[in-house]
């Protein structure tokens, strides 16, 4: 052994399948990308506290049957019961299950538009 020697460490990993790459996102630097990602993390917290609640009121404010028959004044004729108290204790529940099963699609394009994620795998984590 030499005094002089010098190692070298490097970080050698498998490239990604061509065909699981996203191409127009592979010119996006690393750096670009970390802001991207902090960004996104902190505007996702901000609706999450500012824009989910007033979302979810608004959707049980709707399912009222007064509030329903001040927006539609015609609603007030109909003398159903039992349909008023499916429609009552139903319909935000499906309003909040059409919303919550629209989060992954939004997600899924804030991840590939916005932040810039580079392979389909990473844009899938499931």
């Amino acid at each position: 052994p030499t005094p002089y020697c010098t190692i070298l460490y490097h970080q050698i990993s498998q490239a990604s399948n061509p065909g699981d790459l996203l191409w127009p996102n592979s010119a996006v630097t690393w750096r670009q990308r970390a802001y991207r990602t902090v960004l996104m993390q902190i505007g996702l917290c901000v609706f999450g506290v500012a824009g989910w609640v007033p979302v979810i009121t608004i959707i049980n404010g709707v399912a009222n049957i007064d509030e329903l028959s001040k927006l539609i004044p015609s609603l007030t004729t109909y003398s159903n019961e039992a349909l008023w108290a499916v429609v009552q204790s139903q319909l935000p529940a499906v309003m909040q299950l059409l919303l919550l099963s629209a989060l992954p699609y939004l997600f899924h394009l804030l991840i590939v538009k916005y932040e810039r994620v580079k392979t389909r795998a990473e844009a899938n984590p499931i």
